[in-house]
C-alpha cells in the first residue's frame, strides 16, 4: 500500500514529537528504568544501539499512542501494540555529539525495523 501525502506529515509530525520528546528528557534525565524483557529494549539490544539514555515515553498523535526510548546511538519508537514496525531515528547531530560523542547525523530518519 503507497503512502499519501497525508500519511507522509502524519509520519514526519510523529518523529519529529518522538525526537524532540526524548532530546528533552535525555537532557533531564537522573535515573532510568530498565525493562529487559520490552520491543524497544531488545530491538536496540539487537541493533547495538547502546546504553539506554532515557524511560520508555509515551505521547499521542491524534488517538494513537506511540512510544518512544532513547539510546546512545539512536532513538527508537512505535505505535502502542504494533510491535512489528519499530522505527528508528538518530539523534540531532548537536545532542548527538554532546551526549554520546558518535557525532550521528540526521540521515537515518524513518528506517523501519522489525523485533523479534
Amino acid at each position: 500500500m503507497a503512502r499519501t501525502s497525508d500519511d507522509a506529515m502524519s509520519m514526519t509530525q510523529i518523529e519529529t514529537m518522538a525526537r524532540d520528546l526524548i532530546v528533552q528528557a535525555a537532557a533531564n534525565m537522573s535515573s532510568i528504568n530498565i525493562n529487559m524483557d520490552a520491543a524497544l529494549y531488545r530491538t536496540a539490544d539487537q541493533m547495538g544501539l547502546g546504553e539506554l539514555k532515557t524511560d520508555e515515553l509515551r505521547f499521542n498523535v491524534g488517538d494513537d499512542v506511540y512510544i518512544a526510548q532513547g539510546f546512545t546511538d539512536g532513538i527508537l519508537y512505535v505505535k502502542d501494540g504494533d510491535w512489528g514496525n519499530i522505527r528508528k531515528l538518530d539523534w540531532p547531530a548537536a545532542t548527538a555529539s554532546a551526549g554520546s560523542g558518535s557525532g550521528l547525523s540526521a540521515g537515518d530518519s524513518g528506517s523501519t525495523l522489525t523485533s523479534a
